[in-house]
């Protein structure tokens, strides 16, 4: 599977996850389970997400720099729509009980259930199965040193290896402790980072954003 689509996926469950923070900021600096728990506060009370998303992988042994953008849509439980404006026409689809990942230039599909899908833990405490502070490892890394004026950078590593990624840094706003920009780092030095904005909450979604059709001439992948 193409590996920027399926790190996307793993960016849309991950703001599927958690809870909103009600309380106001504590006195004395957060650590990083606190921060944790209110990101997932955050996003617990989420139903709807949209948001538009940029994302930029860059190598490491080459030195190249991939960027793309597109629209993002979520609906609890599990429903996921990656629609890619740049590359045109890729998709990742999730209608809660099949995962769907289209490549427009490869013309391939990978189609697999959900609930037989081997992703890293991360996933699990996205679709509100499991806890970041149970399944990472977290700090809070100093935000002026990531160009980050205001707010948290956690980085979280999972507590089981995954190939997917070696560990992930969450830009978390301060006020509403909604992630802002994940950055996916991997084993081999590789950076996937997505930015998102415009986000939208709570707003209704067509059933119709999390079906993908199968195109005509499309080589169906079941792993």
């Amino acid at each position: 599977m193409n590996r920027l689509l399926h790190v996307a996926l793993s960016i849309a469950l991950l703001l599927l996850a958690g809870r909103v923070a009600a309380a106001s900021p504590a006195a004395k600096p957060l650590s990083a389970a606190e921060v944790a728990s209110r990101m997932q506060l955050f996003y617990e009370q989420v139903v709807t997400y949209r948001a538009h998303f940029e994302q930029r992988f860059r190598t490491k042994v080459q030195g190249t720099v991939k960027r793309s953008h597109g629209r993002v849509l979520f609906r609890k439980p599990g429903r996921i729509s990656f629609r890619y404006h740049k590359p045109k026409g890729n998709r990742v689809v999730s209608n809660g009980k099949y995962i769907t990942v289209y490549e427009r230039q490869t013309k391939q599909l990978y189609r697999s259930k959900l609930r037989r899908s081997q992703y890293p833990v991360v996933l699990a405490f996205l679709m509100g199965r499991g806890s970041l502070k149970k399944g990472f490892k977290l700090r809070l890394l100093d935000p002026q040193r990531k160009k980050i004026k205001k707010g948290y950078v956690l980085e979280a590593v999972p507590i089981d290896a995954t190939s997917a990624y070696r560990k992930l840094l969450m830009y978390v706003d301060d006020k509403s402790y909604q992630v802002r920009r994940v950055l996916l780092l991997d084993a081999q030095g590789n950076q996937n980072r997505f930015t998102f904005s415009k986000a939208i909450l709570n707003k209704p979604i067509a059933k119709r954003e999390f079906k993908l059709k199968t195109p005509r001439g499309t080589t169906v992948i079941r792993p």
